[in-house]
């Protein structure tokens, strides 16, 4: 088994632009204006007290934001294709064999202001609260995240399981790691939002969530 590595790729994108684009589909996702997000769902973002990261979050799975006609994110879709070349290369993975799609979706996090639109103050995701993708089941998965306002922060993940390990968190800086290293994020203290859009690549047949398009 190969040593975990972490993969990285910066795509050329205007980060400022990105994110008020970013904070305009939060609102639609909370408004009800995204297809194929239960009713259910966004009602209880708006009731939850209890949230651990994101009032958004658990709606990843009912859309794919790479589907959304976004033409900023195309640069980054063009670079998570370029990272996992490389990451199938270092795990010896035939990449051009694998039928390898993406599940995308947004993920933003308040400290202590809250526009209009935000549900009650959360309590942000707890240090101890750890969690997986695709069922962990190591390359070749793939999980996550590109960071659009996320300093400063840390995601932190317990390699093979049982190793701690600080990931310092780059605006601007798309990363990609195997499944089978849970991670969390630490807690947001901050007047501003934290924004990442998060993703899941893997071979059509390993993936668990509706909506994904061909990473190629």
């Amino acid at each position: 088994m190969k040593p975990h590595k972490f993969f990285e790729g910066f795509p050329q994108i205007d980060l400022d632009s990105l994110a008020e684009e970013m904070m305009v589909l939060r609102d639609r996702i909370l408004a009800g204006e995204i297809d194929g997000i239960p009713e259910e769902k966004i009602k209880s973002a708006w009731e939850e007290k209890d949230l651990v990261q994101s009032s958004i979050t658990p709606m990843g799975s009912d859309y794919n934001i790479l589907l959304l006609g976004y033409d900023s994110l195309v640069p980054l879709k063009e670079t998570l294709a370029d990272v996992l070349l490389e990451a199938c290369d270092y795990y010896e993975i035939d990449a051009k064999k694998e039928d390898y799609v993406i599940m995308s979706w947004l993920n933003v996090t308040y400290g202590r202001k809250i526009n209009a639109l935000q549900p009650p103050p959360v309590q942000h995701i707890s240090t101890d609260n750890y969690h997986d993708h695709n069922d962990g089941r190591g390359a070749p998965d793939f999980h996550g995240y590109f960071c659009v306002k996320a300093e400063p922060s840390t995601t932190n993940y317990l390699i093979n399981r049982d190793t701690p390990f600080e990931n310092i968190n780059i605006d601007g800086r798309a990363v990609v790691s195997e499944t089978g290293h849970p991670h969390n994020v630490d807690p947001w203290n901050f007047d501003t939002p934290r924004i990442t859009i998060a993703y899941d690549i893997c071979p059509r047949e390993n993936m668990n969530h509706k909506n994904a398009l061909s990473i190629w």
